[in-house]
């Protein structure tokens, strides 16, 4: 999130305040273009943070019990989705 300004995070609150909070396509974009953030967005954000959170948890635990660094390319490959 520091490294991109958290532009990412931004246009993923802005799409979500946009889509549910619209009918219209018009005001649909009306509302992504505004500065403020909605409940949409902000519930949007939480839960991206917080699933994030989870997954670096989730990842450290399988570090330590798959023995650090011995088998840290096999939790790399599970973790990017590669078998090989």
């Amino acid at each position: 999130m520091l490294a991109s300004g958290a532009l990412h995070e931004d246009g993923l609150g802005d799409m979500v305040d946009g889509f549910g909070g619209g009918r219209t396509r018009e005001r649909k974009l009306e509302i992504m273009r505004d500065s403020r953030i909605g409940s949409y967005g902000a519930a949007a954000l939480l839960f991206s943070i917080l699933l994030y959170l989870i997954f670096s948890v989730l990842a450290s635990l399988l570090y330590s019990l798959m023995g650090g660094r011995e088998n840290e390319e096999l939790i790399t490959r599970i973790g990017s989705g590669r078998r090989r």
